[in-house]
């Protein structure tokens, strides 16, 4: 929604605030309100109120990198800082630590049959809107699996561009 205060955002989901399903209607949001946060900047499997340490982390660098940033600025330079800021790791070896990395590298989590199954980030996207309605879509690919063996895909090795105009 626009307004003239701004861009509002907000969001939809089939859960309530304590995280269980909401019946029979899914409950409509505006952006939550969180302490140390000026806004909700990103999200992940948690409850958007309740977000896990790597919403905080991811929050800040996202700050830091728009702080960085001018209008004089290269945009590759900002697309650099904001995929950085993606690739922050704690290296979780289990489920319960995936809460805080924002980029997980190759997991093997452990399945009802004994066996595991991988879990890693695959891809990391940016996008960049701006002002005068110029939009840039930068998506990375992060991890692969063949023949169930976990690859990483070197930085920007494989890597899809697009800009268009939203007001056009």
């Amino acid at each position: 929604k626009v307004s003239k205060q701004g861009t509002v955002v907000g969001y939809i989901t089939n859960r309530d605030s304590q995280g269980e399903l909401a019946k029979p209607q899914p409950k409509i949001f505006g952006p939550p309100k969180i302490e140390g946060v000026r806004m909700c900047k990103g999200m992940s499997n948690s409850i958007l109120d309740q977000p896990w340490p790597k919403v905080f982390h991811g929050s800040r660098g996202f700050d830091a990198a728009l702080g960085r940033a001018s209008p004089a600025s290269d945009q590759e330079q900002l697309v650099a800082d904001l995929f950085s800021v993606l690739a922050f790791s704690s290296n979780p070896t289990q489920r319960s630590e995936l809460r805080n990395s924002i980029l997980i590298p190759p997991v093997q989590l452990p399945t009802p049959a004994g066996d595991g199954d991988w879990y890693a980030t695959r891809t990391s996207t940016v996008i960049l809107i701006a002002k005068d309605g110029r939009a840039t879509f930068v998506e990375r690919d992060i991890h692969t699996l063949n023949h169930n063996i976990p690859t990483q895909i070197p930085p920007g090795k494989a890597q899809r561009s697009f800009s268009w105009n939203l007001l056009d």
